[in-house]
């Protein structure tokens, strides 16, 4: 999530994104959502899933400007293949 704001005016103000991108590829309104109050843009998850581990660059262009965040994917988690045995019932998971 970024959520970005200049001075306490900013939470009136109405956000209106003209183009918003990832490592320069535009994104598509399936790929992130806004609120209005500060500028908070959060990813989907199907854009997140997508990206590769390491550094990655936010950035949305406005009429009189642009703002660009850096955020980092992390190594995914990967599902265990350890196998269990329950001790009561000698099930084997």
């Amino acid at each position: 999530m970024l959520n970005e704001k200049e001075s306490i005016k900013d939470l009136k103000k109405d956000y209106k994104a003209n183009n918003s991108y990832v490592d320069n590829k535009q994104l598509s309104l399936n790929d992130y959502t806004c609120e209005n109050g500060s500028l908070i843009v959060n990813l989907k998850d199907n854009l997140l899933n997508t990206l590769s581990e390491g550094k990655h660059t936010l950035r949305i262009d406005f009429t009189d400007g642009s703002i660009s965040s850096d955020f980092t994917i992390k190594e995914r988690s990967k599902p265990s293949t350890d196998r269990h045995i329950y001790p009561k019932t000698g099930i084997e998971k």
